[in-house]
């Protein structure tokens, strides 16, 4: 069993239970609380899950409001401009995906195969859902895994 001292901040505390750090039963309150390491969820699969999450809300704001490819083709434009080598084939999968029909756009926003999950790795809808949102996300995964 590892044993970690409690970190400051929400955004800890939320990477913690992520990764399947709880309260030692007994801590004083008084005194630094340590966490014990218990079976931790996949780093992977929960960043996944989340991100899917995420752009199923996404899909929903997309539905509702078309503007918000204009705003994706935007992001992607951008960062074509000053992107590494290295990550120009995605941008242009990207590209291709986003000048594609829609419902191309939809798979892979709502998608489970792999080619979605390691598309949503770098997703142009960044800024699309509001700190609201996705701190709402981040919360419903945290108490999941807390659940655990």
């Amino acid at each position: 069993m590892l044993v970690l001292p409690l970190g400051h901040g929400l955004w800890l505390s939320l990477v913690e239970r992520l990764n399947g750090v709880q309260e030692v039963p007994g801590s004083n309150p008084g005194s630094p609380i340590f966490r014990q390491q218990t079976t931790p969820m996949n780093p992977h699969q929960a960043i996944d899950a989340r991100s899917l999450d995420m752009d199923r809300l996404i899909a929903q704001r997309l539905r509702e409001n078309p503007a918000v490819l204009d705003k994706a083709r935007s992001v992607l434009a951008k960062w074509m401009t000053s992107c590494d080598a290295s990550v120009r084939p995605v941008f242009e999968e990207w590209r291709a995906i986003l000048g594609g029909p829609i419902s191309g756009v939809f798979a892979v926003l709502e998608g489970v195969d792999e080619r979605s999950m390691r598309l949503r790795q770098s997703s142009p809808f960044c800024g699309i859902l509001t700190p609201a949102e996705r701190t709402a996300i981040l919360m419903s995964h945290w108490r999941d895994q807390r659940a655990v």
